[in-house]
This record gives C-alpha cells, sequence and structure tokens, in this order.
C-alpha cells in the first residue's frame, strides 16, 4: 500500500468516523513518514488536517458545555470524576521485525495510571527499506 494510498483507505475514513483515535492516527502518521512511505508534505498535511478537526470539535464542545449551563444552572460542585491518568510515553518509532516484507514498527509504549498500551504497526515495505 503506498502512502496515497494508506491516506485514503485509512487516514480519511478515520478523520470522519474518529475511529481509530487522532493520537493513533498521528503515531501512523510519524512512522508512515519515518520508513519513507509518506512525503513529509502529505504527513504535513494529515497533521494540519488533524489539529482543524481538533479545534472544531473543542469549539463545538464549549458552545455545547455553555448551552448546558444556560440550562440547567452552574454546577454545585467543582469536583471531577476520578479519571485514567497518562504518567509515561515513549516513541521509539523503531522497527522491531521484518519478515516477508512486512516492517513491525513500535510506535509508542504508554504507561496509564492502570494499565500498559503498547502501539504497534505493520508497514508493507520495498526490498531497499533499511532501518537502523
Amino acid at each position: 500500500m503506498t502512502g496515497k494510498e494508506w491516506l485514503e483507505r485509512v487516514f480519511a475514513p478515520a478523520m470522519r468516523t474518529g475511529s481509530p483515535p487522532t493520537s493513533e492516527l498521528r503515531f501512523a502518521l510519524r512512522a508512515l513518514l519515518e520508513c519513507g512511505v509518506l512525503t513529509e508534505e502529505e504527513a504535513l498535511q494529515a497533521i494540519t488536517q488533524i489539529d482543524g478537526s481538533l479545534e472544531a470539535g473543542r469549539a463545538l464542545q464549549a458552545r455545547g458545555r455553555e448551552l448546558l449551563r444556560q440550562r440547567i444552572g452552574a454546577p454545585t460542585s467543582n469536583a471531577e470524576p476520578a479519571r485514567e491518568r497518562l504518567e509515561a510515553i515513549l516513541t521509539p518509532g523503531r522497527a522491531l521485525a521484518d519478515v516477508d516484507g512486512v516492517t513491525i514498527v513500535v510506535l509508542a509504549v504508554e504507561l496509564w495510571t492502570s494499565k500498559l498500551w503498547l502501539r504497534v504497526a505493520a508497514l508493507r515495505c520495498a526490498a531497499e527499506c533499511v532501518y537502523r
């Protein structure tokens, strides 16, 4: 799959549906850029699109909260419910293995309050791809 095909088949639908989340798309974009599947221009355009959608989403959420406050009044407590928190993140973007032209890349290791996420990608790569 070429970078353009990935943008059309994976990235564009994900931007419409929100699945996978933009954080995962950012990791995938970085890996594809480092692997040479995406050009810098393609990656920059995709990141700009993510940033624009996040900004629009924040504005919509803020407007929704304001409308809710107007309808039900100010909250009686400022206490927030306990939430999962990201404690640490490692983003090596390094190849783990190359098997039959498919390269497994470690995108990120995330340590949350009560769980660990290992994010990897399987990328098809031309025979001349070399990883350090």
